[in-house]
């Protein structure tokens, strides 16, 4: 759900101004309820328009309305099925209770056109002549254009119309009026299933909702535009993502009523250009507050730039029906995308016009080049991830994450911008955008993901790196560390390699003896008494071996089992028996339901991970499993942070432990008890730092985040 507790950077800037102003701001309800239609459409195999239109009901002539008439109708309690409380006591407290936020209104028909039909919720009240003029805007202006763009719409119930049902929709602002989000209308392909086709809550109705509170009536004339899409698209192509979706609504919003509709969306986005464009239907759901607004964001200036320059808006008469095409392809995601340009006769694909588009979006410029802007609206500057001045030598930025298809802008100030060279250490793609004394950098990973860090050069200044031949293994560990600085006429090379140990070699041995994470550094100077540095932070990880015991440190633990555990002997009461926990609670944790507290009859699984606080150092024995007749141990995560034990029953590199689940593991992160504290997170694809050669621990527990639900698989029994 929306929230408005989500802060700015200090440094506000014009964008975050913005979107302040324009609070409260509103979101779609169709992608939280989405799922249920996309997993009954799966079971009753609806992938066409002809599947949907065989659910229509021919035994008698179409319903008709007059204005008077009563109604009742299902609705969907938006906040009821987010609020994480057993609002109807069934012990579910979660979106597969679907009851749980189903409920019933009477309401009134107000107005009947040659398309549509509107009903206002009983007990609400809106003056007749916002109602006729919606009822005009509909006729006149949302339903041509929208149908013309996007298709025809649906008509299961027979009666050739759209109905309109506008009631107060139980969202968070319906509960606490001081909240500023509110859903500002949905549309749900469960309203066009009858109740023959075994759906309890039927309506039967090619219907959209829309919020009459707090929306204001040229709000809901702008969220009919958009809705009024989702039904369209729904019909044409069942199980298209959300972000294609949810873009092609946003872009219907402009086509009905111009300008930059929907504002506060194109706004948020450019807060926010790290946010993903082609987020899946779950990931969507996962994203909350003003992410969530930038997904909306995202897909809708996606829209617009795919039809300004190759589709509706191109001025091109062989294009005029792109969008069409995209919304009708029985391709879906970047595939539907691939699919129209192919139809089209166009060379480019999605990956080609992703890269002009995150210039588009920061330099919106069509003056030199129509491919890197707009023409129907003007942006502000996207947020800027680092800024530095830079006249000579070099300068690194922070680290920073990217999603998949996601961008970060960087600008530097400098007077030899013929003379900037910039790299990233992931080799993520990215382009300067030169400006008078101002380059832009834009960065992104395209489709893969990580954690990157840009640096700039002036005059290809000479720096100091290094490598080693092992970052983990076990104590003692014998690294070997070459010098790879590109400084000439180097006369000292001065290393410290984190644990209080020094060397003046210029390509050293060292020796771990005690298990740790350590950060390596090294400085070269020159004859000239110049000085370059280079610091790996967590570069060193030495870790114990597998044994038959855990040792647990004073303070909070996060273990698992490495392998399966005996019978008899696989319970939290029998595995800590002797844990002084000092009266705190042993925890496990639940995707859905945060951390849940452990009794002491809970099995302890190999994939388990587990919470628990000891008083003192203790060693605790374990009995492993002897039985081989048994199938090895996996774990369904769910898309977003889980926790889970190392899948190795050994030191085993993080890509080769987490094989099982490659395309969707993102990043995973362990925990030191002896500091009490993370370690560094280990990256999928990541190098240096965040390694995904860095081994786990058996024994050990993970946060781990994945970008989809998977399976975990464990490697050995």
């Amino acid at each position: 759900m929306l929230s408005h507790a989500a802060a700015f950077p200090a440094e506000e800037s014009d964008t975050a101004l913005l979107l302040q102003e324009e609070d409260p701001s509103w979101e779609c309800g169709t992608p939280e309820i989405h799922w249920v239609w996309m997993e009954y459409a799966r079971q009753h195999n609806i992938t066409s328009k002809a599947d949907i239109a065989r659910l229509q009901v021919t035994d008698g002539p179409a319903k008709t309305y007059a204005v008077g008439d009563i109604e009742t109708f299902w609705c969907c309690d938006n906040w009821y099925a987010s609020d994480g409380v057993d609002n109807d006591n069934d012990g579910i407290i979660d979106w597969l209770d679907v009851d749980e936020f189903m409920y019933r209104i009477n309401a009134t028909c107000q107005a009947t056109g040659p398309t549509s039909v509107i009903f206002l919720e009983e007990g609400q009240d809106i003056p007749l002549e916002e109602i006729e003029d919606l009822k005009n805007e509909f006729e006149e202006t949302i339903f041509p254009k929208d149908t013309g763009t996007f298709g025809e719409p649906s008509d299961v119930d027979g009666d050739g119309k759209i109905l309109l049902l506008l009631h107060d929709i139980r969202d968070e602002n319906y509960y606490d009026r001081t909240t500023g989000g509110y859903i500002g209308g949905y549309f749900w392909g469960m309203d066009t299933i009858p109740a023959s086709q075994g759906w309890e809550f039927a309506n039967y109705k090619d219907m959209i909702h829309i919020d009459i509170n707090p929306a204001a009536h040229s709000g809901r004339i702008g969220t009919t535009a958009h809705e009024f899409q989702h039904l369209i698209h729904r019909f044409q192509d069942p199980n298209e993502n959300t972000w294609v979706d949810e873009g092609c609504a946003d872009y219907a919003m402009f086509l009905c009523y111009g300008g930059a509709s929907p504002a506060s969306h194109m706004h948020a986005f450019l807060l926010f250009p790290d946010t993903c464009l082609t987020p899946t239907d779950s990931e969507w759901g996962a994203s909350e507050g003003w992410r969530t607004i930038a997904h909306y964001g995202a897909s809708y200036l996606w829209t617009l730039y795919l039809s300004e320059h190759y589709g509706d808006l191109s001025g091109d008469p062989a294009h005029e029906h792109f969008i069409k095409d995209l919304v009708a392809s029985p391709a879906n995601s970047t595939d539907g995308v691939n699919a129209t340009l192919a139809a089209h006769g166009y060379e480019e694909r999605f990956d080609d016009i992703f890269r002009t588009w995150v210039i588009a979006n920061y330099l919106d410029d069509t003056g030199k080049d129509p491919l890197h802007g707009y023409s129907s609206i003007n942006l502000v500057t996207p947020a800027i991830s680092g800024n530095c001045m830079l006249n000579n030598g070099s300068h690194t930025f922070p680290a920073k994450y990217l999603p998949r298809w996601s961008a970060a802008y960087y600008t530097i100030t400098t007077g030899n911008p013929d003379l900037l060279t910039t790299g990233t250490d992931q080799g993520f793609w990215k382009e300067q955008m030169p400006c008078e004394t101002t380059v832009g950098v834009v960065v992104s990973p395209l489709e893969k993901n990580g954690t990157f860090s840009l640096s700039a050069e002036i005059g290809g200044e000479p720096s100091a790196d290094f490598e080693a031949n092992v970052t983990t293994g076990a104590p003692p560990l014998t690294v070997g560390f070459t010098d790879l600085s590109t400084v000439k006429g180097i006369t000292t090379w001065a290393w410290d390699f984190g644990d209080a140990k020094t060397s003046d070699n210029q390509n050293p041995t060292h020796t771990y003896t005690d298990i740790g994470t350590y950060t390596v550094s090294l400085t070269v100077t020159d004859a000239m008494g110049v000085t370059c540095n280079r610091v790996k932070r967590g570069y060193i990880s030495v870790i114990s071996e597998m044994n038959a015991t855990i040792t647990l440190a004073p303070g909070w633990n996060f273990v698992s089992a490495p392998k399966r555990l005996s019978n008899g002997s696989d319970t939290v009461g029998v595995v800590f028996r002797n844990v002084d926990t000092a009266g705190h609670t042993i925890f496990t944790y639940d995707p859905d339901l945060g951390f849940v507290p452990m009794g002491p009859d809970e099995p302890i699984d190999p994939l388990d991970a587990v919470w628990v606080y000891a008083n003192t150092s203790t060693t605790l024995p374990l009995v492993f499993e002897s039985d081989p007749l048994r199938t090895p141990a996996s774990k369904a995560l769910s898309a977003g942070w889980n926790a889970i034990g190392s899948p190795a029953i050994s030191l085993t590199p993080a890509n080769r432990a987490l094989y099982s689940i490659r395309e969707e593991w993102a990043e995973i992160i362990g925990y030191n008890a002896t500091v009490q504290s993370y370690e560094m997170p280990i990256i999928n694809g990541g190098r240096e730092t965040y390694d995904e050669h860095r081994a786990l621990a058996p024994g050990g527990g993970y946060w781990i985040f994945v970008t989809e639900n998977c399976t975990v698989a464990v490697i050995g029994q």
